[in-house]
Parts: structure tokens; C-alpha cells; sequence
């Protein structure tokens, strides 16, 4: 990621000013001239670059959120019959998941061979 302008970090902060989680689009229209940007200016030209930085604020959010699934699914050990545990795994997993600490796939790939011989194209010049 490219490093923001000062203007795209102000523009940032003031969307995220009240915290998460925030509509984007819709708070980057209410503030966009507050940071700089002409009225005129198209939300989409403005926001375009900063789509990694929206992604990574995002995704702290979603991490400073993942110790409530953590407990949730903590009480669902505790009283599995609770009525609603089957919703609240699924939900709980989903933010888990999205915030990078659910299952990790791995792809496992194996390759059998005869003979210890590989046979590369001809090199170019």
C-alpha cells in the first residue's frame, strides 16, 4: 500500500471519527470537503485509492470484536443446549473467520515421480 496523502488521512480520520462500524460511502460524502476535496469531486475517485486502508481499519474492527465471539463460543461449551447456540457458532465463526482467526486453509500438494527427472522448456536467450 502506498502511503496516504494528508489529505487522504484526514478524510480517513473524519470517517471513522465516531468509531466503527461506519457506512463509508456514506460518511465519506458528509465529510469529503471538510478534508480538502472539491465538491465536485467524485466519492468513488476519491475513495478508489484508499480502499486498503478502509479494508485495514475494517479488519481491526473486526479483530477488536472477535474476543466477543471468542466468549460466545466459550458459553456455548459451558450451556450447549441453550436454545440459539446453533445461530450464535455460525455467527460467531463467520467474525472469526473474516478476522483471521478462524480455520487456515492449507492446500496440500504431492507429487509422485518414476524417475528423479525433470525436463525443463528451452531457455531463451
Amino acid at each position: 500500500m502506498s502511503a496516504l496523502t494528508e489529505q487522504q488521512t484526514l478524510l480517513l480520520d473524519l470517517i471513522y471519527e465516531d468509531g466503527l462500524p461506519v457506512d463509508v460511502l456514506a460518511k465519506a460524502i458528509e465529510v469529503k470537503e471538510k478534508a480538502g476535496y472539491a465538491a465536485k469531486t467524485s466519492i468513488y475517485q476519491i475513495l478508489r485509492p484508499l480502499k486498503d486502508a478502509i479494508t485495514e481499519r475494517n479488519q481491526e474492527y473486526m479483530i477488536l470484536d472477535a474476543s466477543k465471539s471468542i466468549t460466545a463460543l466459550h458459553d456455548v461449551v459451558r450451556t450447549p443446549t441453550k436454545p440459539g447456540n446453533d445461530q450464535l457458532i455460525k455467527a460467531a465463526n463467520s467474525l472469526l473467520d473474516r478476522s483471521g482467526f478462524g480455520k487456515k486453509e492449507t492446500d496440500v500438494v504431492e507429487i509422485k515421480a518414476d524417475k528423479g527427472i525433470v525436463i525443463l522448456p528451452a531457455k531463451r536467450d
